[in-house]
Parts: C-alpha cells; structure tokens; sequence
C-alpha cells in the first residue's frame, strides 16, 4: 500500500506488533521512536494505522493460543472474527443440545475477556472498560462503541 511517498506492507506481524503498519522503507523516520535505517518501524500515528487483516481461521487460532493473556493488543477483525465464531458456534451447539451451549459459553468465557481487554488495549483504554458491559442497555452500546473503534497509539503495546 501506498500512502502518500511512503510504502507499507500488510504483512504477518510478530506478536508483539500484532494488529500494527509495518514500514519496510530504511530511508524515513516515522515517530521519532525509530532511527533512520531501521528496517521495520513498529510505531503507530494517525496517519498509518493500518490495521492488519487477520482471517477468520487466524483469529481463532489466534484467540484460542491466547487464552488467558490480558496483556498486548487485539486487532479489530482478531476480535470481530473471534466472536463471529463464538456467536455462530453457540447458535450451532444450541439446535443440538442446551447443555452444550452452557459448556461451551463457560469454555469460552476466558478468551472472550482476554480478546476484549486486548481489543480495548488497542484502542488505548484500560480492560476494566469491560465492566461497563454490566449496566443494562447504556452500558452494552458504550462497550459495543468502544470495541468498535479504530486502533490509536497504544501505551498497552509490550
């Protein structure tokens, strides 16, 4: 992709630049961070978010290997993908048997927290945002806004 004379690249990004714009040019200071002639510049502005598109199966996979981590961030279609999966899979698990809809939901629980504190770190809030979810209606639509927000610089980046 280019974005004025610069270039970026959608690639794969290590864990600890997930959901980030990679810049693979040596000859531009993006942040000040980074020094001139760096190969990769991990750091965000507003005018490079450019989140990276996870698939459907990398998001499970994704989600699932961090189980319990409330530490780092999650991109916007990390987290989307993931309850895509957990909707769909307890509407599947429902039309066979109740029991395992109540399984499988207690299974989940773990994940869905870590996934939503890591959405929310990426947007540069605090994963307790997620206790909003607990005030009926007003608080359902804040959290809703609030994971559907665009990544921002993020101190929550390790």
């Amino acid at each position: 992709m280019k974005f004025g004379m610069f270039a970026y690249a959608r690639q794969p990004s290590p864990p600890e630049f997930s959901g980030r714009a990679v810049c693979f040019s040596t000859a531009v200071t993006i942040c000040g961070i980074c020094r001139e002639g760096d190969m990769i510049c991990c750091c965000i502005s507003t005018f490079l978010v450019n989140e990276y598109d996870m698939t459907f199966t990398e998001s499970i996979t994704t989600c699932l290997s961090k189980y319990a981590t409330f530490r780092g961030v999650a991109s916007r279609s990390e987290y989307w993908w993931f309850f895509l999966f957990l909707v769909v899979t307890s509407w599947a698990l429902g039309i066979v048997r109740d029991t395992l809809v109540y399984i499988f939901n207690l299974a989940m629980l773990l994940p869905s927290l870590a996934a939503g504190v890591r959405r929310l770190h990426d947007t540069n809030r605090s994963g307790w945002w997620l206790l909003m979810w607990l005030i009926p209606l007003i608080g359902w639509i804040a959290v809703i806004v609030l994971l559907v927000e665009k990544s921002s610089p993020s101190r929550y980046d390790f």
